[in-house]
């Protein structure tokens, strides 16, 4: 007689399919950020975007908090009821879209596996992470313990992510994943665009029903303006390619043309499959809205010291937080705060 199986440890991760290669996975931490961190299954390795807290659960009886052992073990149901990566059988390549504590916290056990892995961050602004990360990453304010780590891969803008197999010498492809340079939120913010899955990654330079944030002393109005119409402009470009039928992408027929789907976007908290360029319009006119002086701004009390204030559409979906002091030096019009 089969003995019955034994049902999975409890765990601070839920894991859904996000599309054919990529999986989200949300951690339920006791600084309730509740980070969404994605899993590209590549051929050659498994992409990691963000790390999360680190296993800091919110519940402290949870008995599996690791994340590599979470991505080695644990059975997905939208995975056929496996393990994202069976007992390690695939190196990491680990992107960072951001050096925040709720991003890099589980970085170094993704790192201490039995495979060569990578770590990938903007090379943008370097000094960001390399001269004070306890500071960069806000752990020092949370009480969080400052991973320690080195970046393999400090990447330029428009960078092609490659896989080198340091035992075979050999370099493999990723999906064409590209990196492109994000910065706003903060200056080694980058987006993860994958022209597989037609998904772009962007971490928490934009997302939906929570503040977008500019920290005191590392965020910057005029960069994320920039980074907006960046990003505003590859989607569109991205949504108005063509190819030949034969070719294997998500497509619609279109006259004689074939269209390829639209480009969604994946975000670091709460909005995980939106219309890319939908919202990164509706974004780009509210902030224009904001930094012209037409919206009126919102007290939100003090953060360490620094008074800061709020901006929030009308239906709650867009609204930014910052420090007073950087939106007032933005402002065209003054608007009372």
């Amino acid at each position: 007689m089969t003995p019955p199986s034994q049902p999975p440890p409890t765990t601070c991760f839920s894991c859904t399919r996000l599309n054919a290669s990529t999986f989200r996975i949300v951690e339920d931490d006791q600084w309730s950020e509740n980070p969404f961190i994605y899993a590209k299954l590549c051929a050659a390795a498994i992409v990691i975007i963000d790390t999360g807290c680190g296993g800091a659960a919110r519940d402290p009886a949870v008995q599996l908090t690791s994340l590599r052992e979470f991505l080695e073990t644990y059975p997905v149901d939208d995975n056929g009821g496996k393990p994202l990566n069976p007992g390690g059988s695939k190196a990491y390549e680990v992107v960072c879209t951001h050096c925040h504590y709720d991003h890099i916290g589980g970085i170094e056990g993704i790192t201490e596996t039995q495979h060569p892995s990578s770590i990938w961050a903007s090379a943008n602004i370097k000094s960001f992470i390399l001269d004070d990360l306890p500071t960069s990453s806000l752990c020092r304010y949370v009480g969080m313990k400052t991973p320690s780590y080195s970046v393999s891969h400090w990447a330029q803008d428009g960078q092609v992510m490659r896989h080198t197999s340091a035992s075979a010498g050999t370099s493999h492809d990723l999906d064409g994943l590209v990196l492109y340079h994000a910065p706003g939120h903060t200056p080694d913010s980058l987006a993860i665009w994958d022209p597989h899955e037609r998904f772009l990654f962007v971490g928490d330079t934009l997302y939906e029903w929570a503040p977008i944030l500019f920290p005191s002393g590392a965020g910057d109005l005029s960069s994320y303006s920039s980074t907006i119409f960046k990003l505003r402009d590859l989607i569109r470009g991205w949504n108005s390619t063509t190819v030949d039928e034969d070719e294997d992408h998500d497509s619609a027929q279109t006259g004689s043309a074939t269209r390829l789907s639209r480009v969604r976007m994946a975000c670091g908290h709460v909005t995980s499959a939106v219309d890319a360029q939908e919202f990164v319009l509706e974004v780009d006119k509210f902030f224009s809205q904001v930094t012209r002086g037409l919206i009126e701004g919102q007290d939100a009390g003090e953060q360490r010291g620094v008074p800061l204030v709020k901006y929030e559409r009308h239906d709650g979906r867009i609204s930014f937080i910052g420090p007073k002091a950087l939106f007032n030096a933005s402002l065209v019009g003054q608007c009372p705060v």
